[in-house]
């Protein structure tokens, strides 16, 4: 066995040490100890290692899979191998073994570990590969909460292992799949490795492959070739809607992390400020509503292809918060609101939660904002269905189909309107062109009380303006509509109009609407009757 391989199998079963949390680890002790335990089954394969090639590798495993989840927390198999070497397929029986030290802490010592826990699995006739690889598809299978090192809970979950068998008494690969309980988490990036032993309650953890020598490094004297610069990565290209969602805001959110764990939403402060730099509007933080300390920094918050969205660079986990941190951890969390207002943000399976230390796990949610000290909103959970309205807008009567015409200094536009009632934000809708059928031009985003009273301001955001459509835009252009509304009636509302142009070029145009039903009260003019 080369110096090279010999120094990587150390460092895996040095890493296995650590998983199985062992105080004072000493892998080259160990692996002297291995190779000396595995001296006549190497010798029967020709020694050494025996990557490529197909081998008889029958006997008895202990098999760590080091999940994506928390690798240093492997999943702990025995496994027994038959090799048929005349059809060239693996029969494998796989009974998963109790933890080592009980979850989800992991200190205090189990004293049946590493005894069967739950049913054993058995898959047959798996085809043996000529280069010594294999694919076990054991489908989706129910793994007892004592071999669970992460929680303790039950498991269900779908898991395949691509294998490579290293000699004939070793084998490690990849692991895939998706666990559905107690979790729902992807296992992609996860891994495994396999030594065959006599006892698995005294067999060494190895969760990974040990890297091969690579045969085709360059001559010595011969450069390597300079890596090529990874290239810079781009911020967000969003909009800015400054001043309107500056001060504080009650957040709650549930991941489906930790629904799974029939765990309750996470409530914070939220607090927004003004930023200067438009490329990202907002910065602010999330405090603790225990102790008020900072746990999360919001790098910006924009409006990204029509969805108002809050980034939040670094969210910290405190110990103990969550049973699969124990001690804490570290995620970047998006909050992506397709319904809002100044006061109020949600979103339904929008949230994003991207655990990166002190492993990789991604998990969508649910989440409500709430501005503090606002009447007109009531906050009952995470999502949108959480965020409810005090008492009606008074504005639902404008829900329809109507025919908009409008007009303003630079020029006007004959276009048509869908309303809907929207419990966050009063109405929601669409502006839509009236030369072609369902071409939406606006969403209507929010409505608010305008200034006089029971008047209604409707906002419209990103109005397409088509190429030719008013002389000064040759090649169209972008804008924001706001229409106040100076009469209210029977089918008809009208009022004043802005359009408030930011592509492809910054510029206001006051002018007044008139709208009314489709079929009933079409205006004739732009102005008020």
């Amino acid at each position: 066995m080369s110096k090279a391989t010999r120094s990587l199998l150390i460092l895996a079963l040095a890493l296995g040490a650590l998983s199985a949390g062992c105080s004072t680890p000493d892998p080259e002790g160990r692996f002297d100890q291995f190779e000396s335990n595995t001296e006549d089954r190497r010798a029967e394969s020709d020694a050494g290692p025996v990557e490529g090639q197909r081998v008889d590798f029958s006997g008895d495993y202990l098999v760590a899979v080091a999940t994506s989840l928390n690798p240093l927390k492997p999943l702990l198999i025995q496994a027994t191998v038959t090799v048929d070497t005349e059809a060239n397929t693996i029969d494998f029986l796989f009974q998963p073994l109790k933890t080592d030290t009980l979850p989800p802490a992991g200190v205090e010592p189990r004293e049946d570990a590493r005894t069967a826990a739950g049913d054993s699995i058995t898959v047959e006739d798996v085809v043996f590969e000529e280069d010594g690889t294999f694919v076990v598809d054991l489908g989706e299978v129910q793994v007892s909460g004592e071999a669970n090192p992460l929680t303790g809970s039950d498991i269900t979950t779908t898991l395949t292992l691509t294998g490579t068998v290293l000699s004939a008494t070793s084998f490690c690969g990849d692991a895939t799949g998706r666990v559905t309980v107690p979790i729902d988490a992807m296992l992609d990036g996860s891994t495994f490795g396999a030594i065959a032993t006599e006892d698995v309650k005294t067999a060494e953890i190895v969760g990974v492959c040990p890297e091969q020598e690579n045969n085709d490094m360059p001559d010595a004297g011969e450069p390597e070739p300079e890596p090529e610069p990874e290239p810079e990565p781009e911020g967000p290209t969003g909009r800015c809607l400054a001043d309107i969602f500056a001060g504080e805001f009650d957040l709650q959110f549930i991941t489906d992390t930790q629904r799974a764990q029939m765990a309750p939403p996470t409530s914070l402060t939220m607090t927004l400020t003004a930023s200067d730099d438009e490329a990202v509007c907002y910065t602010g933080e999330l405090t603790s509503n225990t102790d008020g300390s900072t746990i999360g920094t919001i790098d910006y918050v924009l409006e990204i292809e029509g969805k108002m969205v809050v980034h939040v660079s670094e969210f910290n986990i405190p110990p103990g918060a969550n049973p699969l941190l124990p001690d804490g951890g570290k995620a970047s969390i998006d909050l992506v609101s397709e319904s809002w207002q100044p006061n109020g943000f949600c979103g339904t399976g929008t949230m994003s939660f991207k655990l990166f230390e002190p492993f990789p796990l991604t998990s969508a949610g649910d989440f409500s904002i709430l501005r503090k000290g606002d009447a007109e909103l009531v906050q009952e959970g995470p999502g949108c269905a959480g965020l409810t309205r005090a008492e009606p807008c008074g504005f639902e009567a404008l829900a329809g189909e109507w025919d908009l015409r409008f007009a303003t200094v630079s020029g006007g536009s004959n276009l048509l309107i869908s309303i809907e009632a929207n419990t966050l934000s009063c109405l929601s809708g669409t502006l839509n062109s009236k030369l072609e059928e369902g071409v939406k031009l606006a969403d209507l985003i929010f409505a608010v009380d305008a200034e006089a009273p029971d008047q209604v301001q409707i906002n419209f955001r990103n109005f397409v303006i088509p190429p030719g459509a008013n002389p000064i835009l040759p090649n169209g252009g972008t804008a924001d509509i706001v229409m106040e509304s100076e009469q209210i009636g029977e089918g008809t509302f009208c009022g004043a109009i802005t359009v408030n142009l930011f592509t492809p070029f910054v510029t206001a145009s006051a002018g007044t609407f008139n709208a009314g039903t489709i079929g009933g009260n079409e205006p004739e003019t732009e102005e008020c009757p």
